[in-house]
């Protein structure tokens, strides 16, 4: 019984430090990331950054994080990380990035992969803030 006490006074102690001790800054609360690069609209030389292969010595030393996926959940984590100032290495097996969200070209036409699961309107909810973190700030209209 004293023992069921003690654990129970300990996780009160530990809930009340939780809500009315919160010393630690907001990570979130000061944008780190640098200022946007200019776009590259030459496909030629898009293509070329993004069908290099993986060169272990490419890799700085001094990373924060490496995340495996440039679909919406590996950029928007990397976005976050970014943001309260981490060095962040996104990796993708493929020669284009965005996983699902990604569009491919034939015979001139082109073609969005996953455009109905990001689009579909019952996700409207997961879209908006999706859509804002990976635009900058700005919210990108059907």
């Amino acid at each position: 019984m004293l023992i069921l006490f003690i654990v129970c006074v300990f996780s009160v102690l530990l809930i009340l430090k939780y809500v009315f001790g919160g010393s630690e800054p907001n990570p979130f609360g000061k944008d780190c990331r640098e200022p946007l690069k200019e776009k590259v609209y030459d496909k030629k030389e898009k293509n070329k950054v993004l069908k290099q292969g993986f060169l272990a010595g490419k890799v700085p030393d001094n990373l924060d994080a490496v995340i495996i996926g440039s679909g919406v959940g590996g950029l928007g984590l990397a976005v976050l990380l970014a943001k309260v100032g981490k060095k962040v290495l996104v990796l993708e097996q493929h020669d284009r990035a965005g996983g699902c969200c990604h569009t491919f070209t034939e015979k001139g036409f082109e073609f969005d992969v996953g455009e109905i699961i990001v689009c579909f309107p019952l996700f409207k909810n997961i879209r908006k803030p999706l859509h804002k973190c990976l635009s900058n700030g700005f919210y990108l209209t059907n």
